[in-house]
C-alpha cells in the first residue's frame, strides 16, 4: 500500500519514505503497470486528446490548457495527431489506440465521421468535441458569429466596402459560420456580396499564400481581407508583398485565432483572439461532469472572442 501511494504521488507519505521507495524502484527498474491498475480500479486517470496537428500554435495552446487542467485533477493525457492519418481506416485505428489504452474519456478537435461517432456512442465513451460540429456529444467552441461580426464591423468602420474573404473549409462548422456571418454583415450594411471575392482555403499557410496570389491575378478590386484563420492571413500577407502592394496602405487584413506569431508579422496582424487555453480547460471540466453524471445530455459552451488591434488595417476615404 505504501509503494502504491508513493507511485500515485499521494500527499500523505513522509518524504524519507517516498525517497526510499523511489530509490528501490530505480534499483529494481520497476514501473507500475498502468493498464493493470486501470482494470483494478475501473479508471486509468488518462484522457485521450485528438488534435489535427501539433505544429500549429492554436492546437498547442489547446493541449496546454487540457494538460494544465488534467494535472490539477490528477489525470494524464495521451495525444494523437488526426491529420497524420490519411485514410478513414487509419483515423479509426488511432482512435482505437486511445480506447485500447483504457482512456477514461476523449477530447477531440476534429470532425468525426458517422462510423467513429457510432463507435464512441456504442462503447459509451465520454467525449467532448472542440470547435467542430458535435452531434450527440458535448461541445466547446468560440462564438464565431460574434467574432466574425466584430472583425467585419471593424473593417467597415474603417470605410472598407470591398472586402474579400479567405474562407475556411466547408463543412467544418466554424468555417461555415464565419463565411455565412461575413455575408450577413455585408448585407446588413447594404454592401454587395461578391462571390468572386470569397475563396476557399484549408486554414494552412501555403493555402492562404496560393489563393491570395490567384485572387490578385484575377482582380485587385478590393481594399480589405477577412481571413478565417491566422495562418491563412499570414500566407496571404506574403502574397500581397510579392505583388508589390503594401499592408495596410493598399490592403487591410484581419486574421482569426490570435496566434502569438501574428505579433511578429510585418506589419503585426490585427486578429480575432480565440481563448484556446480556456477552451481546453473547459473541455476537461465538461468531461469530468460526464464522469459524475448519469445522463448523456450534451452541453454546449461558447467562449467569447475579442479583437486584437495591431497595424495591418487602415482607414480609407
Amino acid at each position: 500500500m505504501t509503494v502504491t501511494r508513493v507511485l500515485q504521488d499521494h500527499p500523505q507519505v513522509k518524504p524519507e519514505t517516498r525517497h526510499k521507495v523511489l530509490e528501490a524502484c530505480d534499483q529494481l527498474n520497476y514501473r507500475c503497470n498502468l493498464l493493470a491498475s486501470a482494470l483494478r480500479r475501473g479508471k486509468s486517470l488518462a484522457i485521450g486528446v485528438v488534435v489535427p496537428v501539433l505544429d500549429v500554435p492554436i492546437f498547442g495552446r489547446l493541449v496546454n490548457g487540457i494538460e494544465e487542467r488534467t494535472a490539477e485533477l490528477g489525470y494524464n493525457i495521451v495525444v494523437i495527431q488526426e491529420e497524420r492519418a490519411i485514410s478513414e481506416a487509419e483515423k479509426r485505428k488511432k482512435l482505437e489506440f486511445l480506447l485500447q489504452r483504457q482512456c477514461d474519456g476523449l477530447v477531440i478537435d476534429a470532425q468525426l465521421p458517422p462510423n467513429l461517432t457510432n463507435l464512441l456512442l456504442n462503447q459509451r465513451v465520454p467525449t467532448v468535441i472542440v470547435e467542430f460540429p458535435a452531434g450527440p456529444f458535448s461541445r466547446v467552441a468560440t462564438d464565431d458569429e460574434a467574432g466574425t461580426r466584430e472583425a467585419m464591423n471593424y473593417l467597415i468602420g474603417l470605410g472598407h466596402k470591398k472586402i474579400a474573404h479567405l474562407a475556411g473549409s466547408p463543412g467544418t462548422g466554424h468555417g461555415d459560420v464565419r463565411r455565412q456571418t461575413y455575408m450577413d454583415v455585408l448585407r446588413e450594411n447594404n454592401i454587395e456580396v461578391r462571390e468572386e471575392l470569397i475563396v476557399e482555403t484549408n486554414y494552412k499557410l501555403e493555402s492562404g499564400h496560393r489563393v491570395m496570389r490567384e485572387l490578385l491575378a484575377k482582380t485587385r478590386d478590393f481594399t480589405a481581407v477577412f481571413a478565417a484563420g491566422d495562418h491563412v492571413a499570414l500566407g496571404a500577407m506574403l502574397a500581397i508583398h510579392e505583388y508589390g502592394m503594401k499592408i495596410p496602405d493598399d490592403i487591410s487584413i484581419v486574421g482569426y485565432s490570435g496566434d502569438t506569431l501574428t505579433e511578429y508579422s510585418i506589419p503585426p496582424l490585427t486578429t480575432i483572439y480565440q481563448p484556446f487555453e480556456e477552451m481546453g480547460k473547459t473541455a476537461v471540466d465538461l468531461l469530468m461532469s460526464q464522469f459524475q453524471s448519469e445522463t448523456d445530455e450534451p452541453i454546449i459552451r461558447l467562449m467569447p472572442t475579442r479583437l486584437i488591434e495591431r497595424q495591418s488595417c487602415a482607414k480609407i476615404n
